[in-house]
């Protein structure tokens, strides 16, 4: 298959199309299971903080691509991986505690 030997901005257009739809159909059904129980979700501290994280973590990835995406591996692209691997596991930490809280 050799990924090792395939560039990354090469990697990264050709999966950000899926990459949004993916997005796209979490989104449209999280919406679905909002609507069902959104009394009880809005009161419920994991899931505010969930939703927080989501809008941080689409900030993040939409200043990375408006500066270039992966075309420019600096420590400035680096950091701003590390905090989306970071934020995206504490956005599913938080959506697993939404029962929990």
């Amino acid at each position: 298959f050799g990924l090792a030997n395939f560039p990354a901005v090469a990697l990264s257009k050709a999966v950000l199309p899926w990459t949004l739809l993916g997005f796209c159909i979490a989104a449209a059904s999280g919406l679905t299971m909002f609507f069902a129980r959104a009394g009880d979700l809005i009161s419920n501290r994991a899931f505010v903080l969930k939703i927080v994280l989501l809008c941080v973590v689409g900030i993040n990835a939409a200043l990375l691509h408006t500066r270039g995406g992966l075309a420019q591996p600096d420590g400035l692209t680096r950091a701003q991986a590390f905090a989306s691997i970071i934020i995206w596991v504490t956005i599913v930490a938080c959506g697993r505690m939404i029962a929990y809280i």
